[in-house]
């Protein structure tokens, strides 16, 4: 199985420098995470290329949150998103390669900083969607200010709630 990890890190121009590539925690387990959005993975789980070892504090939280995940509740995942509208904060077209982006839209020219609700509780569309693209992906909320925890096939996660 092969997952591209980097999707869940940070840019190379955050301050968390040691979130912008996946790493491995003390004992051996492959971690990602942006702050808002982290995924363990499974034992055994192989990555194509070498990672560095880290004892992090973000990854000591995903380890501690990992021993206390429920194994019931679980739902899919929400894949059936309505489109994101086009971006009111700025007037361009989409350029990936635009090192001046808009902070709503990234520079692809849609607002990017929606929320959808699961139960009562609002996620970002963008994470959503993120882990959406996860094998069999399934998520359980825990609370309107708590992280929900995902399942899926080869490792776990944990989604940030947005505040609206």
């Amino acid at each position: 199985m092969s997952i591209d990890l980097q999707r869940f890190c940070t840019n190379l121009d955050d301050p968390r420098y040691f979130l912008s590539k996946p790493w491995k925690n003390k004992d051996g387990r492959i971690m990602a995470s942006n702050g808002h959005v982290a995924v363990l993975m499974d034992p055994g789980f192989e990555s194509p290329v070498q990672l560095e070892m880290l004892e992090n504090k973000p990854g000591q939280k995903i380890c501690e949150w990992a021993q206390e995940i429920p194994t019931s509740g679980f739902v899919p995942v929400p894949q059936d998103f309505a489109p994101d509208p086009a971006c009111t904060h700025c007037d361009r077209t989409p350029d990936p390669d635009d090192e001046d982006q808009c902070y709503w839209c990234d520079g692809t020219g849609f607002n990017k900083k929606q929320s959808v609700k699961i139960g009562k509780v609002p996620f970002a569309k963008h994470y959503l969607r993120l882990i959406a693209s996860l094998p069999n992906c399934q998520i359980k909320t825990r609370g309107p200010t708590e992280s929900a925890c995902f399942k899926f096939d080869g490792g776990i996660g944990f989604l940030m709630p947005t505040r609206s």
